[in-house]
């Protein structure tokens, strides 16, 4: 047989907890990090990105925050480090506070093509909110 098929699983799933749905925004931002460099402690905050979200649901806005935080790595080659987000009705207003990536000093690790909708859970707790994020890699 000159070919086969070879299961492979290319994903991470990523979880986050907060009080806040702005706090799991937050969390989840570092997380993603955490996926595309190696030391994110490393990035010295040297510069901001605004981000600025509209959409219907909590999962979405989380949806669009993280993808605005992977754009800024991957188009403007921004490291995000300190995040802020504050949500108010279905606009979400944050800032990626970072430095430009460096592979000596930052290390990259993951090649992330997207954050997905698939399985993606947005949810209120007794504890605050949760989120399941599913990022193709």
């Amino acid at each position: 047989m000159p070919w086969s098929h070879v299961p492979h699983t290319a994903d991470v799933v990523i979880e986050a907890e907060a009080p806040t749905l702005e706090a799991l925004c937050v969390e989840a931002a570092e997380a993603l990090t955490a996926l595309l460099v190696a030391d994110p402690a490393a990035v010295a905050e040297a510069a901001a990105e605004p981000v600025q979200v509209r959409a219907a649901s909590p999962e979405e806005l989380l949806l669009g925050w993280l993808r605005a935080v992977q754009l800024a790595f991957e188009l403007d080659r921004h490291v995000g480090r300190r995040f802020g987000v504050k949500i108010e009705g279905g606009a979400l207003e944050g800032v990626i506070g970072g430095a430009p990536f460096d592979v000596a000093r930052h290390g990259a690790t993951t090649e992330v093509k997207g954050v997905t909708y698939h399985g993606l859970v947005v949810e209120r707790t007794p504890a605050g909110w949760r989120a399941r994020v599913l990022v193709d890699l």
